[in-house]
């Protein structure tokens, strides 16, 4: 099966015990899920099952069907996590039942699209009972994102609908959105067993990023490293996996004791797992949930495949909330989980175990603290909003130091290149400073006068404490200053004193340019510097005002090195525009001299005597007449 050619769906079953799931995905796709054979004699299913449905429109989707009993809402949730279209299985001799609730806000909470209402065991009511459930499910689903959805009555036993289903199935495959973006590979773990002679399998719904045979994952949380012996995909081999796919993956060098039900596999080191996250919090507003949630409560936490125990503490004093509010909150979990930004959690309570809220997942890494100030809220209501130039604002802003887009998309959970985009953005608005472009480094402008001051009054006071040195090393500078910043910064940092002539650089060590050792050394090299460009560049030397961008000075540092070079007799100044090397001059007087006593003495004459052209001809003539080497007399010259 191609992968390239068609869409990738996940439909996952819903519903309450026994309103016929398995039978259903069995009558549409002829595969039963129920793997176990406990769940055949008891006629419940117990764990995730999987089946492949071809529709009409030519998409091969991939059906989780998942356990209905209360009992099995832990599995219901991970099997719910990634998938694009519900379906969801009412019977028609029941109507909404409490599991049909529960699986209902699960959907809404982990933000599945789609949903589709099978009415099952039609074949067992009279049709005007079935037309009044239908009607009670479209009342309920009032006021949800699933209002309005197609509520299609159908039977296993008799086929009745099912074509029908198959139609309705296909049209919300077909405007289904991929649930997750992005090129890291992140497949949650559902289910690891072993093959006798393969060894350790296992499987889940890939949410984003590319699976090739011979890849490296990381295994997270233990971090542990695996390579992908070969992929499957609804028992069909394959060459690579794509997102959106149910994927089979055989893992080399690990046992069924490294990696469990409810780990992730990722790109090596993309994913840092966190027990601490920043969230969006909607508190359900059922009958299971009219007591208000105190702020700091125990709950269980479902993200991913996996479940653990946490606690749910509200931002800046709020003692709790009420059944039906959306507010920010922080969750602290027992175990780490591999959470990314936009992702979606399900919240338990602690006893009894049931629903009762969930939401997106805003910051990965934020402090532990709950009093949150108006930067950090700015950020997290960015976040909300889901606008990328909004959200690296508030982060960027909240920087004490400069900053590359790499290090900020750790510290605000977009992508790299998306931090890039916007930070350049900002630099054009003049909102930023770029530290360094070849290392991409940016600050705001209070920030990069902030460290710049700071370098400067450090070496300061080491000179003042330290008259005799004749600097400090890079390491014990960065010590003095701030020992928080990244070395690429500092050094960007160091650079742009450097430029300015603040400080100068020899070796390994930094000194002041006030400072007498530091100052002369800086003196020094830029009066060396412009000597050797003069000698190098002989009679043809450039304009005086492009002397500094040609050997990288500071104008400043560079103006008073041409004084000092000239004030040595080093460089010679002609007219208002040229320095020559001393050396250049007296050849060229030679050359002037020979030249007159054989009879030439024009200009042009000169000119080409000194193999040179009239720009730099006529002044060095009038220095040759001003320094009474040389007389005008008509329309040449003669020696003086």
């Amino acid at each position: 099966m191609a992968q390239d050619s068609q869409k990738n769906v996940i439909i996952g079953t819903a519903g309450h015990i026994d309103h016929g799931k398995s039978s259903l995905v069995l009558a549409l796709s002829g595969k039963d899920p129920d793997r176990l054979a406990e769940e055949k004699e008891r006629g419940i299913t117990i764990t995730l099952g999987f089946a492949e449905l071809k529709l009409p429109n030519g998409i091969h989707a991939g059906v989780v069907d998942v356990p209905g009993h209360e009992r099995f809402v832990r599995e219901m949730i991970a099997g719910a996590t990634g998938i694009d279209v519900a379906l969801l299985c009412i019977a028609a001799d029941d109507g909404i039942m409490p599991q049909t609730r529960e699986h209902l806000n699960v959907l809404q909470l982990l933000g599945v699209p789609k949903c589709v209402i099978a009415l099952t065991k039609c074949d067992i009511v009279d049709p005007e009972w079935a037309d009044v459930v239908e009607n009670d499910i479209a009342q309920h689903l009032v006021g949800t994102p699933y209002e309005g959805c197609d509520i299609i009555k159908v039977s296993s036993n008799t086929k009745e609908g099912l074509d029908k289903l198959k139609e309705s199935l296909a049209k919300a495959c077909e405007s289904a959105q991929m649930h997750f973006e992005g090129k890291t590979v992140r497949q949650p773990i559902d289910r690891v067993f072993t093959i006798k002679g393969a060894g350790t399998v296992i499987t889940g719904t890939l949410w984003a990023g590319e699976i090739n045979i011979d890849d490296t994952l990381e295994i997270l949380p233990t971090r542990k490293k695996t390579r992908v012996r070969s992929i499957q995909i609804h028992d069909v081999a394959q060459n690579k996996a794509l997102p959106g796919n149910r994927v089979a993956l055989n893992l080399v060098g690990v046992s069924t004791e490294d990696v469990r039900p409810g780990y992730m596999l990722a790109t090596p080191g993309s994913i840092s797992p966190s027990d601490t996250f920043d969230v969006e919090f909607t508190y359900l507003a059922s009958a299971d949930t009219a007591r208000p949630l105190k702020s700091g409560s125990n709950v269980h936490v479902a993200h991913g495949t996996k479940e653990t125990v946490g606690r749910l503490l509200l931002f800046n004093g709020k003692k709790e909330v009420l059944p039906g509010e959306k507010v920010y909150a922080q969750i602290r979990t027992n175990e780490k989980l591999p959470v990314s930004y936009l992702d979606r959690y399900v919240v338990r309570s602690y006893s009894p175990v049931e629903v009762i809220g969930g939401g997106t997942i805003l910051r990965c890494h934020p402090r532990k603290k709950t009093n949150i100030k108006a930067p950090e809220m700015k950020l997290i209501e960015a976040l909300s909003s889901r606008e990328q130039d909004d959200i690296v604002t508030a982060a960027f802003e909240m920087q004490q130091q400069p900053i590359t887009p790499k290090s900020l998309a750790r510290f605000c959970g977009l992508s790299e290149d998306d931090c890039k985009v916007s930070l350049i953005k900002l630099k054009a608005l003049d909102k930023s400073v770029c530290v360094d472009q070849k290392c991409c480094i940016f600050a705001t402008k209070e920030i990069f006068n902030n460290c710049i001051n700071t370098i400067e009054s450090t070496l300061k006071r080491f000179h003042a404490k330290e008259p005799n040195a004749t600097g400090v090393s890079k390491e014990h500078l960065k010590e003095l200053s701030f020992s928080y910043i990244d070395n690429d910064v500092f050094e960007a940092l160091l650079s742009r004193l450097v430029e300015r002539g603040s400080v100068f650089v020899n070796g390994g060590e930094i000194s002041h340019t006030s400072a007498g050792a530091g100052a002369k050394a800086v003196q020094d090299d830029a009066a060396n510097k412009i000597l050797k460009l003069l000698k190098d560049a002989d009679q043809n030397p450039p304009f005086i005002k492009d002397i500094s961008g040609s050997v990288k000075l500071d104008t400043k540092v560079c103006s008073k090195a041409l004084t000092t070079l000239e004030s040595r007799g080093d460089i010679i100044r002609i007219g208002k525009d040229f320095y020559f090397e001393k050396n250049v001059i007296e050849r060229l007087k030679g050359c002037v001299k020979t030249a007159i006593e054989n009879g030439g003495g024009t200009v042009a004459d000169l000119k080409d005597a000194m193999s040179t052209s009239r720009k730099f001809a006529v002044p060095i003539l009038e220095y040759f007449d001003k320094t009474g080497f040389t007389q005008r007399e008509g329309d040449g010259r003669i020696l003086k």
